[in-house]
């Protein structure tokens, strides 16, 4: 079965790999435990065994076994692992590979170990940042909902026996609530639709780099996925830099990494200005998408000969830029659902009471 280039690029990244059929933290484990008897003597194969007989999760289990069996038939670990691209992808078998070549095998696992649990933890901080805001919403959506379809038709029944003009927020109310009741298989449709294309749309070439950069220019949002991906790029260059992969595969590793098409096709340009000899700090800075910073440092990177120096110091500055933004980020957004939340409430009370106030008032009458 021929794969398309996004399949192929998704099947590659640090992030599909943190994402698939093995849990996040199984892997991890699994690396810093092979790293660990490795560094003991242990040959590969009889360690793979026992860590075959450690691991819990059965599809990781069978991938293991598949890997020991080609190995034992005369196989480099790197090439039987790169036969398991949904579970090993191009940075790990790269990585794995310098590390066969060099003798260091033990030392390159710690290291990726400590990249893919770097990663991880990354995420984590994004997803707990955003979860907050997205559970407000979602309960804010629900409750519109709820009280669209059963609370505000039985109002409406009371209020239509009674001879009287309605205020306008009851209008708004009763007005949304027939509307969401008389359309809603419409709406559903239109929705599953609009998601079914739009998820279509992002998978097409042109699409998927369209998105990655309009995600960067979402509202204070935009800027964390910007952080994310620039950490990315320094601390898996600076590992793959680290192990000594060249520049141009390390380029073509790191691209597939950033979790984002438009970003991706901006370092696949630097990676072809690479090969015609330019400096890789001249393009990032010749580019409007990455920070100037990060093109100056490179910089100094390729001048001094302490790339892994500046990659290192890079990535502490922007995990820190990266810690600042969603600090800011639960700063902004709390009191804007907080505003939001309270004008939707004053909506509801002066829809459902004013005409209340206005039948005790011709009562009294």
């Amino acid at each position: 079965k021929v794969e398309t280039k996004t399949s192929r690029a998704k099947r590659s990244s640090l992030s599909f790999l943190l994402q698939n059929k093995i849990k996040r933290r199984d892997l991890i484990a699994f690396t810093l435990q092979f790293a660990t008897t490795i560094k003991a003597g242990i040959p590969v194969v009889n360690a793979l065994r026992f860590l075959v007989e450690e691991t819990q999760d059965k599809y990781f289990k069978s991938v293991l076994a598949e890997v020991i069996v080609k190995v034992e038939q005369g196989a480099l670990l790197s090439k039987a692992m790169g036969s398991f691209p949904d579970v090993f992808p191009k940075i790990y078998t790269e990585m794995v590979s310098s590390g066969e070549v060099a003798g260091t095998l033990d030392e390159i696992l710690n290291n990726l170990a400590q990249t893919m649990e770097r990663d991880y933890n990354i995420q984590l901080e994004v997803k707990n940042a955003l979860r907050y805001p997205t559970l407000v919403i979602s309960g804010l959506l629900f409750a519109l909902l709820f009280i669209s379809f059963f609370v505000i038709p039985r109002f409406a029944r009371v209020y239509g026996q009674f001879n009287m003009a309605l205020p306008v927020p009851t209008r708004i109310l009763i007005g949304t609530s027939s509307f969401l009741m008389n359309n809603s298989l419409f709406l559903v449709l239109v929705s599953v639709g609009a998601l079914v294309s739009f998820n279509y749309w992002k998978k097409t070439a042109q699409g998927s780099i369209l998105w990655g950069r309009s995600k960067l220019k979402i509202p204070i949002i935009g800027e964390i996925f910007m952080k994310v991906s620039i950490l990315r790029f320094c601390f898996i260059f600076n590992a793959l830099n680290g192990v000594g992969i060249p520049i141009l595969k390390s380029l073509d590793i790191v691209s597939k990494t950033l979790g984002n098409d438009f970003l991706q096709r901006q370092i696949e340009k630097f990676s072809q200005g690479v090969s015609e000899g330019r400096a890789l700090s001249a393009l990032m800075k010749e580019g409007r998408d990455f920070p100037k910073l990060l093109g100056n440092m490179i910089g100094v990177g390729e001048q001094t000969g302490a790339m892994d120096i500046v990659l290192s110091s890079l990535s502490e500055y922007y995990h820190s830029e990266l810690k600042i933004k969603i600090e800011a980020l639960t700063v902004t957004i709390e009191p804007l659902l907080t505003a939001v939340l309270a004008v939707g409430v004053l909506i509801l009370a002066l829809g459902v009471f004013l005409p209340m106030w206005n039948m005790t008032q011709l009562f009294k009458v």
